[in-house]
């Protein structure tokens, strides 16, 4: 039987067994249990699971796992009769996942955590143990997380390139700014700023969604994406504002958005505030701006990431800015102030 319809149905097992004020919830179940023979048979099949389970929890040699997920599931529902269907949802995860016994025995195994990290105007490729690639934009910070079952990163700021290894049994989840960008074997770019986030699919494909909290059963397998996830193709990009609904363009200029690999900014159309923070990843000599109503333009062109004084011009030679060096040596910019014409003598 596939394994990514087992991984449906004990997913859907493990969400019908918890507590939700979801009404919606069961009848998407149906629709989903509906949709083929297979799906049907994939899901009596985590049930019958499930009872297995349950009859080998009379078994001492498991007394210890069994008393863990209990626990698990005692302190995650509120209510006594909620109990044995948490206990019976975590059994069917398990089962999914490899067989419920076995992955008992088995464990998440040794994890391998690492912080990768550049410092201003620093670029820096790193091989990760499974053979993937890393390839970090200056000032950028990614901490990876790798398992048996998962391998997991998280870009905290900056910009990074993700050349994914194939590794169908351990999906590759980058999560960036509350969105999980999930890929099998990938090229991919994330670019990271204090407004939005941009994922610019290069080959293969991607799966961008919400990210999902993380229990105890996230350390045996991994979930699959939810049903709002949006499936980019190579040459797409999304891009979503913080707080905001992801906006996916088709057909991008995808070397543009890793043109910072060989030194260099493109910016389409940008606000000012978003290209100046992305500037500073690259100067010793932050700039910042003074008002809200000189960040909120917009500005658009191909920049050396070697010289920020090339950006400077550029925007002195496009809005009326004035510019002065603060006292940490930042160069701060603001409107001019265009002189008041002179009142007539009465």
């Amino acid at each position: 039987m596939d394994d990514d319809l087992l991984e449906q149905a004990g997913w859907w097992r493990l969400r019908l067994a918890q507590p939700t004020s979801d009404l919606g919830l069961q009848a998407r179940f149906e629709a989903w249990r509906s949709a083929s023979p297979e799906h049907e048979a994939a899901y009596r099949s985590v049930v019958e699971g499930v009872q297995a389970f349950d009859r080998s929890a009379r078994d001492p040699a498991f007394a210890g796992p069994l008393a863990e997920a209990r626990e698990t599931g005692r302190r995650e529902r509120a209510s006594r009769a909620d109990r044995h269907r948490g206990y019976a949802a975590v059994a069917a995860t398990l089962v999914i996942a490899a067989g419920a016994l076995a992955l008992l025995q088995l464990g998440p195994g040794p994890v391998q955590e690492q912080v990768l990290g550049t410092s201003v105007g620093e670029r820096r490729v790193f091989v990760l143990a499974d053979g993937s690639r890393v390839s970090l934009d200056a000032n950028a910070r990614v901490t990876t997380r790798f398992s048996r079952h998962r391998r997991d990163l998280t870009l905290t700021s900056g910009q990074a390139r993700f050349q994914a290894a194939h590794d169908v049994d351990r999906p590759f989840i980058v999560r960036v700014a509350g969105e999980d960008v999930r890929a099998v074997g990938t090229d991919f770019n994330i670019d990271l700023t204090s407004s939005r986030m941009a994922v610019t699919l290069i080959s293969g494909r991607v799966a961008v969604s919400p990210s999902q909290p993380q229990g105890w059963l996230d350390t045996f397998w991994t979930r699959p994406p939810g049903r709002d996830a949006i499936q980019l193709d190579p040459g797409d990009q999304a891009i979503k504002p913080r707080g905001g609904q992801a906006v996916v363009s088709r057909n991008v200029a995808v070397q543009d958005a890793v043109a910072w690999q060989t030194g260099l900014l493109t910016l389409d159309n940008v606000t000012l505030q978003d290209a100046v923070e992305r500037m500073n990843r690259y100067s010793a000599r932050p700039i910042r701006i003074a008002d809200s109503a000189l960040a909120a333009k917009r500005i658009g062109g191909v920049f050396d990431t070697r010289t920020p004084e090339q950006f400077l011009a550029a925007v002195g030679a496009v809005f009326p800015v004035e510019s002065r060096t603060l006292a940490d040596n930042a160069i701060e910019l603001r409107l001019r102030q265009e002189p008041r014409p002179a009142r007539a003598a009465p």
